[in-house]
């Protein structure tokens, strides 16, 4: 009786064991789809910062452009409108 006992008891012990891991496997599993979900939304963010951060960079560069021509046309010298545009005297010269 004592070994049927045991036996039962160890019986059971595995199944809960068997529970247990299938459980965890599942909650590690919902656990990485979480993660990956919300990397990939991070990525979207991400790429969209930096497609903000492209556009306001051209915009930066067109006002440059923009700010040379009024300059030029002002007749400022081709040094001094490098000077505070940033553009180089090939890049002024060829406005």
């Amino acid at each position: 009786m004592i070994k049927e006992a045991k036996a039962k008891a160890e019986e059971k012990a595995e199944v809960m064991i068997k529970e247990a891991k299938a459980k965890a496997e599942e909650k590690a599993e919902v656990m990485i789809k979480e993660a990956k979900a919300k990397a990939e939304e991070a990525e979207a963010k991400v790429e969209e910062a930096e497609a903000k951060v492209e556009e306001a960079e051209a915009k930066v560069e067109e006002q440059k452009f923009g700010t040379a021509r009024k300059m030029k046309t002002d007749g400022m010298t081709v040094e001094l409108i490098a000077k505070y545009t940033g553009l180089t005297i090939e890049e002024i010269k060829a406005l």
